[in-house]
């Protein structure tokens, strides 16, 4: 009966603390709970049936935490639910595998977080996935802590975690043998890690350890909504002949059946731009544009002398981009300012357009024309080459990319080998992921060293320096501000994601020890 108590109050826990942990309530703390929580309940039951029941009981916190979240069909998401959950249940497995009463050292310790930190990497490997799912990314906010990813990447964040869960599973159970003085020299070791570590994390925070002497002011101008709802509305109206109600740009969640009726006009006016019926669409969309030109001379005005859009903030036609493109320029030249166009290309011949970020200089050079290396599933754009630009300017070299492309730490590690010292990055959400996603974003500028400016339509706009300090976050159409320049030398670009391949070394040599010495030892006792 007690056992069966202990194990409702577990799981219990381990929904409760998913859901808490997801990016719709983000609640640090219940990352660190959940896993202690569940690997208690693995360890305390065998058979098939509790590790399903386990199983369950994590899809079902994991689906109220993703619902909105992840675009999906209704009869589709809870099995996706359940395979990620069953995914995410490997590591607490393995371990029942490999720790029991024949191997109960603190080494034992470090079985848990090294599988799951191998899982965590192995998804993150997915172009549909990149890091979204790492428990570390809920630790946003803690910037001593955060500091260890300009060492570890995102992956000794990860290991803390799990490795915290283990040790007090650990501690738990040698103090309920009796063994409690082998318990506190656990602690001991593991207090000793986490001080090392919060104490590296805030020293690098130190002001006189970081160089902010050399700033530039930059602009960061998103999709004006109210605008692009006319837009899209006119052009339901030019389709249908009917009025689009209650819909919003800025509410939009994909793949609903909502978000399919507002765009379903916008889609016949990219493949058929041509008819008279969406002349109105047009002059909608040009007073669109005219306002994206109009916020970022209002920014200049206000002294901004690099002006970034968010991602895809321009929609225009294949035969309209050169045309586009020149009047980038102009601004530019006039203004004498860096200019980086968000630019989605319709090609009315084809399913798949351009998704890029144009760069022009303050002579009018159009300096890259940088397309999103890795494209969202379902979305329709063509992918890039994967090499991210960096440009040497009077205000240091700075780097481009596009919203999903900073969830891969792999990609935007050049950056931090081609020593950027800005991140210019134009995004796009939606509002089930505001703003957690920007959140994501400033591990990569931790990783590298390098300040960040994010533009996000439908979301929310966010500056941070390479330590990952905020320097303003507004989910306002157009805003600006001042940026360091000097970049902040950091390892992780250079060894990657060594501590990952020093996991996997370590969890094989404990399979080898665990499941070929050990017993060979036991039997020679005997």
């Amino acid at each position: 009966m007690i056992k069966n108590h202990l194990n409702i109050i577990l799981l219990t826990i381990v929904t409760v603390s998913a859901i808490l942990t997801s990016i719709k309530w983000m609640i640090p703390i219940f990352a660190w709970i959940m896993p202690v929580a569940l690997l208690a309940y693995v360890r305390r039951n065998s058979g098939w049936k509790s590790i399903l029941l386990g199983i369950i009981f994590l899809g079902i916190g994991s689906g109220i935490a993703g619902y909105k979240v992840i675009p999906l069909p209704p009869h589709i998401f809870p099995v996706v639910m359940l395979i990620a959950s069953f995914v995410t249940f490997i590591p607490y497995l393995v371990d029942k595998w490999l720790v029991d009463d024949k191997w109960r050292g603190f080494l034992s310790t470090l079985v848990f977080p090294i599988t799951a930190v191998i899982i965590e990497y192995l998804m993150s490997l997915d172009p549909s996935q990149g890091t979204w799912g790492s428990i570390a990314i809920t630790q946003y906010g803690n910037l001593p802590l955060m500091q260890l990813v300009s060492l570890t990447g995102i992956w000794g964040i990860s290991f803390l975690i799990y490795w915290t869960a283990s040790v007090i599973n650990w501690i738990i159970e040698n103090s309920e043998s009796g063994n409690r003085a082998k318990a506190f020299f656990g602690f001991k070791i593991y207090a000793s890690v986490l001080f090392i570590i919060i104490l590296f994390g805030s020293v690098s925070l130190i002001p006189s350890f970081i160089n902010t002497d050399k700033q530039v002011r930059i602009a960061a101008i998103s999709a004006p909504t109210a605008e692009m709802d006319e837009v899209i509305k006119t052009a339901y109206k030019a389709e249908t002949n009917n009025e689009l109600l209650n819909f919003s740009i800025k509410n939009f969640v994909p793949g609903t059946p909502k978000t399919s009726e507002g765009f379903s006009g916008l889609d016949a006016f990219f493949k058929n731009a041509k008819d008279q019926k969406f002349d109105p669409v047009h002059e909608k969309l040009e007073q669109y544009h005219n306002t994206l030109f109009a916020l970022s001379q209002r920014e200049v005005d206000g002294g901004a002398k690099i002006v970034v859009w968010s991602e895809a903030a321009g929609i225009i036609f294949l035969e309209e981009k050169d045309e586009f493109i020149q009047r980038g320029q102009e601004f530019a030249r006039n203004n004498q300012v860096y200019l980086v166009l968000g630019i989605s290309v319709q090609r009315p011949d084809s399913e798949k357009g351009d998704n890029l970020a144009i760069t022009i200089s303050p002579d009018g050079e159009v300096l890259n024309s940088y397309g999103k290396s890795i494209p969202v599933p379902g979305e329709a754009s063509l992918a890039g080459d994967g090499i991210i630009p960096v440009f040497e300017t009077e205000y240091g070299n700075i780097a481009v990319a596009i919203c999903f492309d900073a969830d891969h730490p792999g990609l935007i590690r050049q950056i931090g080998l081609k020593e950027a010292d800005i991140l210019l990055l134009p995004s796009a959400d939606w509002s089930a992921i505001v703003p957690y996603h920007s959140y994501m974003s400033v591990f990569r500028a931790i990783e590298n060293g390098v300040s960040l400016v994010r533009p996000v339509s439908n979301g929310q706009t966010l500056a941070v320096d390479s330590r990952g300090r905020v320097l303003f976050s507004t989910q306002e159409t157009a805003t600006s501000g001042w940026v360091p320049v000097n970049k902040t030398k950091t390892i992780y670009p250079y060894i990657n994601d060594l501590f990952v391949w020093m996991s996997i070394l370590g969890l094989f040599v404990i399979i080898i020890v665990r499941k070929l010495f050990i017993p060979r030892l036991i039997r020679q006792k005997k």
